[in-house]
């Protein structure tokens, strides 16, 4: 058995080596066969008093040709974001052609803007977006909510078309039917089964180890935060740092017109010393002695039904079934048949 796995533990390097060695080049195909649209975007961002210093182009196979440079968007678009750093959807709309059938992009006649690289697969720069989820604020049409989100700052796609990359996502929202008012005040820690080894809790709860949900009531108002915690291998880097990132939910609901006034989304980045502290305590518990960097990646104001926000927290923690478990009170079917055939093989 040990030859078998060392046999097939080689022929795995070499396929990734293979993989690698196309994939290096292709971007340099890529990157010759679009040579005169790169020269025209450095001819775009002199014409607009900018300089070519920092100006690097990749071929992203998820995206196309990408240009980075710091603050390269918000240089191209004078447009101010507000303090959060999010962009209302009804102004992008008016500086941007957005395409309901090309979701991800915005188009300009020289570049094409695109969504914080948090809202990608794994929070990932060269993964393709969680695909529901932008879809979703691409196709947003209730002119009774004030919609703002936030963007790549410092990359665009240059290579100007209709072409994307698709992947097909199982992701699915949750039955909910509570009243709202009748959840009671506290907070709840939502765990994979205890006897679920780290293969399966990766593979099947997309790498998440607990999710905090917290209500609390005053004036009228509802107030709800979950946080959702994976393990030490999910990690993203900033300026040579390394942080922990923690999906965060928001939103407050009026206990007198019966929906949710306000409702956003963010990533919590905790570093190492704060990412073991809040595993150990419940969300409120820890809150009281640390405050993560945060990126605010969406906001809602106005009136949301609970349908839509329940929809919205289901596919911005996409992959996550103690999300739906606690929606619905129950696990996804799958996943508990997943469960129920793993321990019926352990208990032979």
């Amino acid at each position: 058995m040990k030859e078998e796995i060392d046999s097939t533990s080689e022929e795995d390097r070499i396929l990734i080596e293979n993989y690698r060695k196309y994939v290096k080049e292709e971007a340099i195909r890529e990157l010759e066969a679009n040579r005169d649209t790169i020269q025209a975007f450095k001819d775009y961002v002199l014409s607009k008093g900018l300089g070519l210093d920092g100006l690097q182009f990749q071929y992203v196979p998820c995206t196309g040709i990408v240009a980075t440079k710091t603050d390269l968007l918000s240089n191209l678009f004078r447009s101010a974001s507000d303090k959060e750093g999010l962009y209302g959807f009804r102004v992008l709309k008016e500086h941007f052609c957005m395409k309901r059938d090309v979701p991800g992009f915005l188009f300009h006649e020289r570049f094409m803007a695109m969504p914080h690289p948090f809202f990608r697969r794994g929070y990932a720069p060269h993964n393709n977006f969680a695909p529901h989820l932008v879809d979703m604020l691409w196709n947003f049409t209730d002119s009774a909510i004030d919609l703002s989100f936030a963007l790549d700052s410092d990359r665009v796609r240059i290579d100007v078309n209709d072409t994307v990359y698709t992947e097909f996502d199982t992701w699915f929202g949750a039955p909910f039917k509570d009243d709202i008012k009748s959840i009671p005040d506290g907070t709840s820690r939502l765990a994979p089964p205890a006897d679920f080894s780290h293969f399966h809790v990766e593979f099947f709860f997309s790498d998440v180890c607990y999710l905090d949900v917290h209500w609390d009531t005053k004036d009228g108002v509802r107030t709800f935060q979950a946080e959702e915690l994976k393990s030490e291998k999910c990690t993203v880097t900033d300026n040579g740092t390394i942080y922990f990132p923690a999906r965060y939910i928001h939103a407050e609901y009026d206990l007198s017109n019966k929906t949710f006034r306000h409702f956003d989304g963010a990533i919590h980045l905790y570093t190492k010393e704060e990412c073991e502290t809040r595993r150990k305590c419940h969300y409120t518990t820890s809150n009281l002695s640390m405050k993560p960097r945060s990126v605010k990646l969406f906001k809602m104001n106005g009136s949301i039904q609970t349908e839509m926000w329940k929809d919205y927290c289901c596919h911005f923690c996409s992959g996550n079934p103690l999300l739906y478990e606690y929606f619905s009170g129950s696990l996804p079917a799958h996943v508990v048949d997943v469960v129920t055939k793993l321990r019926a093989r352990n208990s032979k």
